[in-house]
């Protein structure tokens, strides 16, 4: 499989400001300090506690609550800021509501919660108490005649960033095509701005695959507590990139 890969900054749609550079000196600014940490709480050794599956995310609300996503269960399992259980939301299956294996999770500002599923691409709604909140598929526009798989997913308030990637054939020849991208969306699944994009080509009569064949930022990637969008674009340097939202 003889792969080529590319990824860009998309101009005139989010700008970034040059990234400063910062050399460490070799022994730390304000010494060394020798921290005790002392565990508050735990959860999933007691018989009372729920069962816990593989929790892939975990997000921490501005009141204390904690909220686990279990992509083995299919739920989400809340906790208060003592470590108390809350209640579960969500299930698995095909349902209004429901999903199996989600693979990432956003809390709303409105308090809705949204389950991401992979493929294909969509985030499923939940309200606070568990009932289907609807469903939302993002638009984006090279996907037409294309499969979308989304791979991560950030709240921004009330809006979502996204990072996913559309896959085409070419009808003439065994080539697949991947479209990388990550940008932010609306609740009814619209683009609003669109912060790097790339692309990759895979030749299925040749035997050479490289592992960036579906490496992008979905890694590398976070909204700061002010709303901007922090980016590690290049594959390789450490560099992070800001963005206004």
């Amino acid at each position: 499989m003889q792969i080529f890969f590319t990824v860009f900054l998309l101009s005139g749609m989010a700008s970034a400001a040059p990234v400063p550079t910062i050399h460490n000196e070799s022994e730390p600014l304000q010494g060394t300090r020798k921290l005790t940490l002392e565990p508050l709480w735990q959860i999933g050794e007691s018989e009372d506690d729920p069962l816990l599956g593989t929790i892939e995310r975990v997000i921490v609300l501005a009141d204390g609550r904690i909220l686990l996503l279990d992509t083995q269960l299919s739920h989400v399992v809340e906790y208060d800021a003592n470590g108390q259980f809350l209640q579960t939301v969500g299930r698995a299956g095909d349902g209004p509501g429901e999903l199996t294996g989600p693979k990432d999770l956003v809390h709303f500002a409105d308090g809705t919660l949204g389950l991401l599923s992979s493929f294909p691409g969509r985030m499923v709604g939940l309200n606070a108490d568990g009932t289907p909140a609807g469903s939302i598929i993002p638009k984006v526009p090279w996907s037409t005649g294309g499969f979308m798989t989304l791979h991560r997913a950030l709240s921004c308030g009330e809006t979502m960033l996204l990072g996913g990637s559309v896959m085409t054939m070419d009808p003439n020849e065994p080539v697949q095509g991947r479209t990388f991208f990550l940008g932010s969306f609306d609740r009814e699944g619209k683009l609003i701005t669109e912060y790097a994009r790339g692309e990759a080509s895979f030749d299925m009569r040749t035997s050479e695959l490289h592992e960036s064949w579906q490496e992008f930022v979905w890694s590398r990637m976070a909204v700061a507590v002010d709303g901007k969008v922090v980016v590690g674009l290049p594959r390789d340097p450490f560099e992070l990139s800001w963005f206004e939202a």
